[in-house]
């Protein structure tokens, strides 16, 4: 008896007689000293030593269901048999796994393919000359102006009054212009994408189940990768869900489906010329878009009307799918609700 005593008191002394881990549940304490209930109190963080001490004996220990995990919060999830693992999931493909599940897999239900479509430069667009003419009033070309009559190229504009002023350019005509329509390439993604957190350690063990960390907008869950699991879930994890990570590309799209508006935004120019009365000769390069006083009888509109831009059409519509998305990488996943 002495020497039982001895022994304790180096225990005491040198080792401090530490709990034992917290995913141990302690020993059944005396009611009536609660001394082994203290060491159960100590091995997990539920209750004080005196708590353990009580007629529930050593179930103060077993209370410390209490995770202890480096995350500032976390969570004690139920266990599974070895085919599942913890993990996290969050909806998503730009969430950010914490550092207690380092490991980011990213998928989704299915995969989707959409073709889009895209517009080659108008072709077939026209320049037309447009006279302006104001009276000799309107000395910057301002206000109400006479009907505006479009030209020949070529043609000699005989101006109605000397004085008066006149405003010459070259307008886009559009009525033969058009754009060739193509399909662009496919953009394939998953749907109801997820991102997966992974742990690389082994989450410690809590009362009946495993101390995992607590991240904002993610998910406890399990995940398996074995086939055969097609409807349960392990107990405490009720939803269930089918991701896949990875999908087999083999498809393709096709212009049927894509068409392009009318032409818009060209621009165009022209040289017109300020010619002496009666012949339309002797004549000399005036500004385009410029409002220019008649002090001759004559103008020429010129015939080098250009396009300078040819503006361009809005794809309109969508490209036809062929061939096959292949969804790839099953994972079976089931969350807490």
């Amino acid at each position: 008896m002495v020497r039982r005593g001895v022994g304790l008191i180096a225990c005491v002394l040198l080792l401090g007689c530490s709990s034992s881990s917290a995913s141990e549940p302690a020993s059944g304490g005396n009611s009536s000293t609660g001394a082994s209930g203290g060491v159960g109190a100590a091995a997990g963080s539920g209750g004080a030593a005196g708590a353990g001490g009580t007629a529930a004996g050593g179930g103060g220990g077993v209370a410390g269901s209490s995770c202890s995990c480096t995350a500032a919060n976390c969570t004690c999830v139920p266990a599974a048999d070895s085919a599942w693992i913890p993990v996290i999931v969050a909806p998503g493909l730009d969430a950010t796994c914490p550092p207690e599940f380092p490991v980011a897999k990213q998928g989704g239900t299915n995969v989707v393919g959409t073709c889009g479509c895209s517009c080659g430069t108008p072709q077939g667009l026209k320049c037309d000359v447009q006279v302006r003419q104001w009276p000799a009033s309107a000395t910057d070309c301002s206000g109400a102006d006479s009907k505006a009559s479009l030209y020949l190229p070529g043609s000699c504009y005989n101006a109605p009054l000397a004085g008066a002023y006149s405003w010459i350019e070259a307008v886009p005509n559009n009525v033969k212009a058009s754009c060739t329509a193509y399909a662009t390439k496919i953009e394939a993604k998953f749907e109801d994408s997820v991102t997966i957190c992974q742990a690389t350690l082994t989450p410690p063990p809590c009362a009946g189940g495993h101390c995992v960390a607590d991240a904002p907008g993610f998910k406890h869950c399990m995940m398996t990768t074995q086939a055969d699991v097609t409807a349960l879930c392990p107990a405490g994890y009720a939803e269930f869900k089918e991701y896949y990570l990875t999908f087999d590309n083999q498809a393709a799209c096709s212009k049927s489906g894509c068409y392009c508006s009318p032409p818009s935004g060209g621009t165009c120019s022209t040289f017109p010329s300020k010619c002496s009365a009666g012949s339309c000769g002797a004549c000399t390069l005036i500004p385009e878009k410029a409002c220019v006083k008649n002090s001759e009888s004559s103008l020429l509109v010129p015939s080098n009307a250009l396009v300078t831009s040819p503006g361009n059409c809005a794809p309109m519509g969508n490209g036809s799918m062929t061939g096959s998305l292949t969804p790839k990488d099953k994972r079976i996943v089931c969350c807490t609700g």
